[in-house]
C-alpha cells in the first residue's frame, strides 16, 4: 500500500481502505474511528473479503492523522466473487507542467500556445492556435513560426522588446531562427539586437496525485483520481479503466449496457462514463446511494 512520491512532494490521502467480510457483518477500516490508530495490514492480509472499499477519510480522522484530508468523494465498493484475486493499491503519479506568472498583474496561468502571427509573404496578421494549420488565411501559403509570446489572459501583458538606438519599444520585431531578435527599423542599416523586457515569466508546477486502485486480477482494474469538489452526479471525479480515460471496445460485436440501454459496439469504439455501465466479461459499475459500486462480471449476468 505504499505510495511512490515525486521529489519534494507529499500527497494528502483522502481515501482509506476498508475490508468487509462475513456477508457484510464485519468491517476492518484502515483507521480506528475513535482513536485514529492505523490497523496493521497483517491483520487483514489473510482474510477472504466479500467487499473491498475505498471510503472517504472522516473529518474526525483527518484531524488526528498527519497527511490526510477530508473531501466530499464517494465511497467505491468492490464486490468480490469467491475465486477473485483483488488488485487493491495506491499509486503515485507525478507530473510537471509549466505555468506563467504575469509581472504586471500577478496572474498565474497555463498558456495554451495561442499567439499572433504575421504572414511573411503577404503581411497578413492573424491569431493562431496549435490546433490550426500553419496556413495564411489570406494568401493560403504556409507560415513559419519563429517566435511565440505568452500573453497574460487577465491584463494582456506580454514580453516587450526595446531598441536602445531608436529609444523605443518595438511593436514588431525581426526574430531569427537562431533565437536572435533584431530591430526591424535598424536592420537595413545596422543589424542591431533588441533588449527583452520580460513581462511573463515561466515557472514549473509539480503535482503528485494519489490514484486509488480497485480491480480483479486478469479481469479489470479501476483507477480513481479524486478532485477537491468531487460529487457522484458530477464529472469532478474520474475513473481510468485499465489505464485508459474511457472504456475502449477491444472486439467487434461487443455487447454492453449503459443505463439499461443495450448496445452492440465495434472494435475501437469509446464509451464515456455514465451512472451505470455494464460490460460483459469486464465489470458492472453503478452509482447507488451516493457510492460507486463495482462487481466483476465473468459470465455476462448480474
Amino acid at each position: 500500500m505504499d505510495v511512490d512520491q515525486g521529489p519534494g512532494l507529499t500527497p494528502k490521502l483522502v481515501y482509506m481502505w476498508a475490508v468487509v467480510t462475513e456477508d457484510g457483518n464485519s468491517a476492518y477500516p484502515q483507521y480506528n474511528l475513535d482513536t485514529g490508530e492505523e490497523t496493521s495490514w497483517a491483520k487483514v492480509a489473510g482474510l477472504k473479503p466479500d467487499y473491498l472499499m475505498w471510503t472517504p477519510i472522516p473529518r474526525e480522522i483527518s484531524h488526528k492523522v498527519a497527511g490526510t484530508a477530508t473531501l466530499p468523494v464517494p465511497s467505491v465498493i468492490l464486490e468480490l466473487n469467491p475465486d477473485d484475486i483483488p488488485v487493491w493499491t495506491r499509486r503515485g503519479v507525478y507530473t510537471r507542467t509549466t505555468s506563467y506568472v504575469c509581472q504586471d498583474c500577478g496572474a498565474v496561468f497555463v498558456w495554451d500556445g495561442n499567439c499572433d502571427l504575421e504572414c511573411g509573404l503577404c503581411g497578413h496578421e492573424f491569431h493562431w492556435s496549435p490546433d490550426m494549420e500553419l496556413i495564411c488565411p489570406e494568401c493560403k501559403n504556409p507560415v513559419k513560426i519563429v517566435y511565440r509570446a505568452a500573453v497574460c489572459p487577465k491584463c494582456g501583458a506580454k514580453d516587450l522588446w526595446y531598441c536602445d538606438v531608436c529609444k523605443e519599444f518595438k511593436a514588431t520585431q525581426l526574430h531569427l531562427a537562431n533565437n536572435e531578435c533584431r530591430c526591424p527599423d535598424c536592420e537595413p542599416i545596422d543589424k542591431h539586437g533588441l533588449i527583452r523586457h520580460k513581462k511573463v515569466k515561466p515557472q514549473n508546477m509539480d503535482l503528485l496525485e494519489t490514484h486509488y486502485v480497485l480491480g480483479v486480477r486478469g479481469q479489470f482494474e479501476i483507477e480513481m483520481v479524486p478532485f477537491d469538489k468531487s460529487l457522484v452526479d458530477d464529472i469532478s471525479w474520474k475513473l481510468v479503466f485499465m489505464g485508459r480515460p474511457h472504456l475502449v471496445i477491444e472486439y467487434d460485436d461487443t455487447y454492453i449496457e449503459i443505463n439499461g440501454k443495450p448496445l452492440t459496439l465495434a472494435k475501437g469504439d469509446i464509451v464515456t462514463l455514465g451512472p451505470e455501465i455494464r460490460a460483459p466479461n469486464e465489470f458492472v459499475i453503478k452509482v447507488q446511494d451516493g457510492n460507486i459500486r463495482v462487481k466483476g462480471d465473468d459470465d455476462g449476468t448480474d
